[in-house]
């Protein structure tokens, strides 16, 4: 009986190096395709970073200026090319967006004291808020003829009525900013590249409102919000 002797035969060197190509070949087509789907992930969990962070922003000031008894001066703003021009970094606005508004009649007295103002502005990509903050110093008036300090020439401002008037002059947002109470904003967002407010002043039939644009931006990532905010209880303070 014949057996036959098998052979083993090992790689010959043409073969080794176009089996070596092959793996060089299917390791980089699958380290590519890994970069490409981590980074369309980085992309997809920033662009949902940052629609969480605008919405969040715009129902806090949607809130605030829900229960807003009485809507001052607005600086209107701008945003560029709203609906087709999202990510276009070349614009720069030259009015910020900017708006002082009387948050609530907290003594009842249904007039306008300086601890009652409050103001939204966008300035330098960043969204602030400005409210009263009785511990940060007492209430004198400033030496630049300020809302009050130089209207009225009271020491305790919080004791006296702001007229409306005062309110909607175009230095009201300046002026309210100006005391050492509003001199610590806070920073709702540090995103938002552009804004623009539309105030509705309301009139028997309808509330006043305030129409907000804003864009928000997060490096090549934008979104563009636009709420409107009616109020639900607005009032004409006394004089």
């Amino acid at each position: 009986m014949w057996h036959l002797k098998k052979h083993s035969r090992a790689f010959t060197f043409p073969e080794l190096v176009l089996g070596m190509a092959i793996t060089t070949l299917v390791t980089t087509a699958m380290a590519a395709f890994s970069f490409a789907m981590s980074k369309s992930w980085r992309v997809s969990e920033d662009s949902q970073s940052l629609q969480t962070a605008s919405s969040q922003t715009m129902n806090f000031v949607i809130n605030t200026l829900c229960t807003a008894r009485y809507i001052g001066y607005s600086s209107a703003g701008v945003v560029d090319d709203a609906s087709t021009d999202a990510d276009d970094d070349s614009f720069s606005p030259t009015s910020q967006a900017a708006i002082v508004f009387w948050k609530d009649d907290i003594n009842g007295d249904e007039r306008m004291q300086l601890e009652e103002l409050a103001v939204l502005e966008n300035v330098d990509g960043a969204l602030r808020y400005y409210e009263y903050d009785a511990d940060l110093t007492p209430t004198t008036p400033d030496d630049n003829g300020s809302l009050l300090g130089g209207l009225l020439g009271v020491v305790d401002a919080t004791l006296d009525a702001i007229l409306p008037i005062d309110l909607l002059g175009s230095g009201a947002v300046q002026d309210v900013k100006a005391w050492p109470e509003f001199s610590s904003p806070k920073v709702l967002a540090t995103n938002v590249s552009e804004a623009a407010f539309t105030v509705d002043r309301g009139s028997s039939n309808s509330r006043p409102s305030v129409t907000m644009t804003m864009k928000f931006k997060r490096g090549s990532q934008s979104v563009i919000r636009v709420a409107t905010a009616t109020l639900r209880s607005p009032m004409e303070p006394h004089e």
